[in-house]
């Protein structure tokens, strides 16, 4: 096909493709070792996962037109524990006198239990300490934000850990449709929060109730299961549906 009767002069096509030796070698890397699907860190947390492990098995794979062989091999890599190795590993031997050497340190986050006491502010004058597990999930951070402001839960929500409303650094609802991890399968252990950090809590899409959340305390200890609990409090609860008794 020519370029002309294409209407469009970025398109171009390959009259044949030559296979090398180096082609030959580097293929089987990219679609087994080293499948960017898996391997994709950043792309994987946009799609869902809080802490993704490298090469581990996806939810949603995508195979596309890859032979079946190679499917079954790719699936026995999955099992493996790939999360300490080195991106460029696999490649070291198509290049000669040590060039792939280095890569750059992967932002891994470890699993850390404890009790963790968190300080929700609606004011500065209006919060509540929240006492939780690292086991416990940050939907149950959600549910007890909730129960502490007498909230009814009726409406979406995020933690836009960054601060920063609607941004793309969040967790949010089970019921948000779109790509991001989903509250009740990131537990809060899993999250790696640092004392005083903050982040935002925004609930209902529509009011955008706010309220800021801040790491009060951590205590890391083995946690016995426990039931999220409010542990003190200052100021009256915002009146969540103040607007229906307006004149």
């Amino acid at each position: 096909m020519k370029i002309d009767s294409y209407f469009r002069k970025n398109h171009y096509f390959a009259k044949s493709i030559t296979l090398t030796n180096f082609g030959a070698k580097m293929i089987p890397i990219l679609l087994i070792e080293r499948n960017l699907n898996l391997w994709n860190i950043a792309l994987r947390r946009e799609t869902g996962e809080i802490n993704p492990i490298p090469g581990s098995k996806l939810e949603d794979m995508m195979f596309g037109d890859i032979p079946p062989g190679l499917v079954n091999a790719l699936y026995d890599r999955m099992k493996l524990d790939q999360s300490a190795q080195s991106f460029f590993q696999p490649f070291v031997a198509l290049f000669p006198n040590e060039k792939l050497k280095r890569a750059l340190p992967r932002d891994t986050r470890k699993f850390i239990d404890g009790i963790y006491t968190f300080k929700v502010y609606f004011s500065n004058s209006v919060w509540r300490k929240i006492v939780t597990s690292g086991k416990h999930t940050m939907d149950d951070l959600h549910g007890m934000i909730l129960k502490a402001f007498d909230f009814d839960e009726d409406h979406l929500y995020s933690f836009f850990m960054d601060g920063i409303k609607w941004s793309d650094d969040c967790i949010v609802s089970p019921y948000d449709d779109y790509v991001h991890p989903n509250a009740d399968k990131v537990k809060i252990g899993e999250v790696g929060f640092s004392l005083k950090q903050r982040f935002l809590y925004l609930y209902d899409y529509g009011d955008e109730w706010t309220f800021v959340v801040e790491v009060d305390h951590i205590e890391e200890i083995d946690s016995v299961p426990f039931q999220p609990y409010v542990k003190e409090g200052n100021g009256e609860s915002p009146d969540q549906y103040d607007y229906y008794y307006e004149d």
